[in-house]
């Protein structure tokens, strides 16, 4: 009888929590965001639900931000956008250690939910977590580990619960709340500017604000729920699980602005010597069209080759041309082809265009650039006027 009861003991709370749980009066669901961290994987912060039954002594974080390292071809789908990320369950304290070695702070809001909506999100979140239902298509953008918490409560509560957007003190675009996490690292900032197309420059509704982390938390505390006929904030209680205190990230001299701006400066005062010498610098046409050729065959791979929906509709095209690359060495020749300076008033065109699309707002360039299209225009300028006029292609 003691081996008996022994066993029963044992084994009653892996019965529990294998099955559905069915959550005591003492349960409390929390929405967690996590601030961001330092590398590039963690700019953006994280969010988890957290379940804790103190009856049952269940205390467990949900969230939608993992992948199988393990996965076939693994660099190559996360690069097309065809990696199938994951939901997943920790212990909470388990959970906080990460954030903890990292230094990234930890906050919780407390839902003001009933019994029943609380048993709904537990039951969901573990059927969510099984093999045959915790892998998803993740999108930036729309289905994300924040964007899960959001669409998580909605479809439980349904018109229960109301995301207000009166908080919102200023309309902005997903390129300017990418820009905002992004301004400690302007290289990132800028490689997402190149990379992402006119499909984040419309105005972000309240809740498209929701695929960033920080904005489930301020949602969250202006959002109301209405049961029987009551309206209530649904956060009834917040507070920081853990606070680092740690100091703004610092943004370095070397901007992409100072950078351009200066190779901007270099490029025109070497063309300003081709035509003070009547000459042209082969070796530096070659390098400025292969290297926006090349930059130009990447926007167009992320663009129709990746499932990348942000990276559509690209218009940095008109500044980063593929073509370019098979004019680039002909234009290495001391008499390149007579019609490589019809291709160079080409290009010359396109960055008017890339004007006229940056001042109607079509798609929204960084300021950085501008020093890149000094650069571009005076060289393709020259090209056109004087460099391919005649033959007198020297070496410089």
């Amino acid at each position: 009888m003691r081996k008996t009861l022994f066993l029963i003991i044992f084994l009653l709370p892996l019965t529990v929590f294998g099955q559905s749980l069915k959550l005591s009066d003492r349960a409390e669901i929390s929405i967690i965001t996590v601030g961001p961290g330092s590398d590039l994987s963690a700019l953006f912060g994280h969010n988890a639900i957290r379940i804790i039954d103190p009856v049952w002594g269940f205390d467990k974080a949900y969230g939608y931000g993992s992948f199988d390292f393990d996965t076939p071809n693994f660099h190559l789908k996360f690069t097309m956008g065809k990696l199938l990320y994951e939901a997943d369950a920790k212990d909470f304290d388990t959970f906080m250690i990460e954030y903890q070695y990292y230094k990234r702070w930890v906050y919780e809001q407390t839902l003001d939910l009933d019994s029943a909506s609380k048993q709904q999100v537990y039951e969901f979140v573990q059927w969510n977590i099984k093999p045959e239902n915790k892998k998803y298509k993740y999108d930036f953008f729309f289905d994300n580990c924040a964007t899960k918490m959001r669409d998580i409560l909605k479809n439980i509560l349904g018109d229960k619960i109301s995301f207000s957007g009166e908080y919102l003190t200023v309309t902005s675009s997903f390129r300017d709340l990418l820009r905002s996490k992004t301004r400690p690292m302007p290289w990132i900032s800028m490689g997402m500017d190149v990379a992402l197309g006119s499909r984040i420059d419309p105005n972000a509704s309240a809740e498209e604000h929701m695929f960033l982390p920080d904005y489930i938390l301020s949602s969250l505390d202006n959002a109301s729920i209405t049961e029987n006929g009551v309206t209530k904030p649904i956060v009834k209680s917040a507070r920081m699980v853990y606070d680092p205190q740690n100091g703004e990230l610092q943004v370095g001299f070397f901007t992409p602005t100072i950078v351009f701006s200066f190779l901007a400066l270099v490029v025109l005062g070497l063309t300003l010597r081709d035509v003070q010498n009547k000459r042209r610098s082969r070796i530096l046409d070659f390098i400025v069209l292969l290297i926006t050729g090349l930059l130009g065959g990447v926007v167009l791979f992320l663009w129709f080759g990746t499932d990348h929906d942000g990276m559509r509709n690209n218009l940095n095209i008109l500044w980063a041309f593929l073509p370019n690359i098979y004019v680039a060495f002909l234009i290495l020749k001391r008499e390149p082809p007579k019609w490589v300076r019809s291709y160079i008033r080409l290009l010359f065109i396109l960055l008017i265009m890339m004007v006229l699309v940056w001042i109607f707002g079509l798609q929204v360039y960084a300021t950085s650039f501008i020093p890149i299209l000094l650069l571009l225009g005076a060289r393709y300028f020259f090209l056109w006027q004087k460099g391919l006029m005649r033959v007198q292609s020297n070496n410089s």
